[in-house]
């Protein structure tokens, strides 16, 4: 432990340790699986998972008997808007970006000696619009509870570039501490990290919140190695085959977006995990140029690998 951060002028531990990388899963045990008309039920010795048929999302990740989902997991693609996106934001009300449903077109789950695959072919679509995103995922459930994914994505080149993509989970309030490798103490993006440094720190999500007078978008961080969330007995912990953000809040996306002043938010019931693949830059459009290029999430086609594990 390096200082705490009260000493430095904010509420986080520096850490000194190097990022630690993907933990051997234990093949120890199987995993059963029972298949109903809208779900894959996996059942592993300390686990009990929920895989939706429709969504091509968990619906419910259950373990030592504690349901650690509030809300059906879900794809994100969506942000509060910040003033800079006074601009771009038309665009992506007019693609309804903040409006996406899931079209799962197949899926199909196998079960061998040493782990479960489920698999799932995925469109992405707002409401009454073209598609925008095709998605090839896949899911690796291990005998311990570990879950490796795989996401395969295709982006429709005629749509803007979004303001993120990555996961969204809803989880206990209790899941109050965070710990992650990645830029910070401050928050972080792809082209807003220069105040920031590359390491170890400890926070508490409330800490992570930047208190903007006009809500939006806030406390994300930047080039992360990993990210757990603990409740102080049980933790959740992301780990990237590449870089990856997260942001981690009690304030909804939808909070964020509708109140006009800070003194105006209420906080959820439960946390709010957003882990990225990418999300675009902050950019300084509200009164300079639009965002450049390179720092846009406009790739028109990318594999994200990560891996959930659960302590």
């Amino acid at each position: 432990l390096v200082a705490k951060g009260s000493e430095l002028g904010f509420d986080q531990f520096i850490i000194k340790e190097a990022p630690a990388t993907f933990a051997q899963v234990s093949y120890k045990g199987v995993v059963k699986v029972e298949e109903t008309e809208k779900a894959y039920i996996l059942n592993g010795e300390k686990f009990k998972y929920v895989f939706g048929k429709k969504e091509g999302m968990w619906l419910a990740l259950e373990k030592d008997g504690d349901e650690l989902l509030e809300s059906p997991m879900e794809y994100n693609i969506f942000r509060a808007p910040t003033d800079n996106d006074r601009n771009i934001i038309r665009e992506w009300k007019r693609f309804d970006y903040e409006h996406i449903c899931v079209k799962v077109t197949g899926i199909e789950c196998k079960n061998d000696r040493d782990a479960v695959s489920i698999k799932a072919k995925l469109r992405l679509a707002p409401m009454s619009q073209t598609v925008l995103l095709q998605l090839d995922s896949e899911w690796i459930v291990y005998p311990d509870g570990t879950v490796d994914c795989k996401i395969d994505g295709k982006k429709n080149t005629e749509c803007v570039f979004l303001p993120r993509f990555g996961i969204k989970m809803e989880m206990p309030k209790a899941f109050s501490k965070v710990r992650y490798y990645g830029y910070g103490p401050f928050e972080s993006y792809i082209d807003k990290h220069h105040a920031s440094y590359l390491q170890c720190f400890e926070s508490s999500v409330t800490a992570l919140h930047e208190d903007y007078i006009k809500p939006q978008e806030n406390g994300s961080h930047y080039g992360c190695r990993y990210v757990e969330v603990s409740d102080g007995t049980k933790t959740v912990r992301f780990d990237g085959e590449s870089p990856f953000g997260f942001n981690a809040s009690y304030y909804t996306i939808e909070e964020l977006k509708t109140k006009k002043h800070n003194y105006e938010l209420c906080e959820a019931d439960y946390l709010t995990l957003c882990v990225d693949y990418k999300q675009s830059g902050v950019g300084s459009n509200s009164c300079g140029p639009e965002l450049l290029p390179q720092y846009r999430m406009n790739d028109e086609e990318f594999c994200w690998k990560f891996r959930m594990s659960f302590v």
